[in-house]
């Protein structure tokens, strides 16, 4: 079992950690020019959790026709936010606070590609590397019980 002891504890961090995390923040890629030129295509964009203490300047990411939006605040009502891309001429409709997911909280220029290949290769290296400890798992068992 103590051979076992740093594996098992680096795999319960990775847990926690993908548990714990998702519920304050989220990660997202910025797709589009409407942020020109504070957000631009490929910028990695962190977004704290939540429609509490959004005011009026910040950029804020919400839900409208199914598509994730990221827009700057630009009025605040009692139950809707306006918002406003910095490269738009006009104002995007109201948006309900039920619809907001949060509010962007820093910008990583140009590293989006980069965590969409480190995404991909992890779900790809995580899957050949289960696949091998599982193979690994069935030799040893066949090995011990053959000798025991």
């Amino acid at each position: 079992m103590k051979k076992w002891a740093p594996l098992l504890l680096v795999a319960l961090i990775f847990v926690a950690i993908d548990i714990v995390l998702p519920h304050f923040y989220r990660v997202a890629v910025a797709e589009g020019q409407s942020m020109y030129p504070v957000i631009t295509p490929d910028d990695l964009v962190i977004v704290q959790l939540g429609n509490k203490g959004i005011s009026k300047g910040d950029i804020i990411i919400f839900k409208q026709n199914e598509k994730m939006i990221i827009h700057r605040v630009i009025q605040i009502n009692e139950t809707t936010i306006i918002t406003q891309g910095d490269n738009c001429d006009r104002p995007d409709s109201p948006v309900s606070r039920e619809n907001v997911l949060g509010k962007v909280v820093l910008i990583i220029p140009k590293t989006g590609k980069l965590l969409k290949l480190i995404i991909y290769y992890w779900q790809v290296g995580f899957l050949f590397l289960f696949v091998c400890f599982l193979i690994i798992a069935i030799l040893m068992n066949r090995i011990y019980s053959k000798n025991y």
